[in-house]
């Protein structure tokens, strides 16, 4: 009875196992598609930074009307705000790192702790073997 106890213990222990590897392993999936998107978009938008930044020199060569000034005034606005998206993006893509980081740990934990009942099993089993061997033996002795 003890044994039958241990084993259901040991399929809910492997069925929640399995359940932890599947929604972790979607949620990597997820964050890496995110981190791509993000990367993809940090690369376009390091790419509109230099293009307005030689937009800005340009300007600064031609500054001889009010007009151009505030054309001037209004890229180097643009760029401000570039600047702030780009570092905006550079500290999320740090957060979804950290997240796939604590992810993996978790994944690591998880495969310990699998690791863990495995080796815990197979030790129950044994007793369970030997005690069933021993109460066989004793049946035989005790008949005799």
């Amino acid at each position: 009875m003890e044994a039958s106890l241990l084993k259901k213990d040991i399929e809910d222990l492997k069925s929640n196992v399995d359940l932890g590897f599947s929604n972790t392993e979607s949620e990597i999936t997820i964050l890496k598609k995110e981190l791509w998107g993000i990367k993809e978009r940090t690369a376009v938008l390091e790419s509109n930074l230099i293009s307005t930044e030689k937009e800005l020199e340009k300007l600064k060569d031609m500054v001889k009307t009010e007009e151009l000034k505030a054309e001037i005034t209004r890229v180097a606005s643009n760029l401000s705000d570039l600047e702030d998206e780009v570092l905006s993006i550079k500290m999320t893509l740090s957060d979804y790192e950290k997240k796939l980081k604590k992810t993996g740990d978790r994944i690591s934990r998880v495969e310990k702790e699998v690791e863990e009942i495995r080796g815990k099993g197979t030790i129950y089993m044994i007793l369970g073997a030997t005690g069933i061997l021993l109460g066989f033996i004793g049946l035989i002795g005790g008949l005799k």
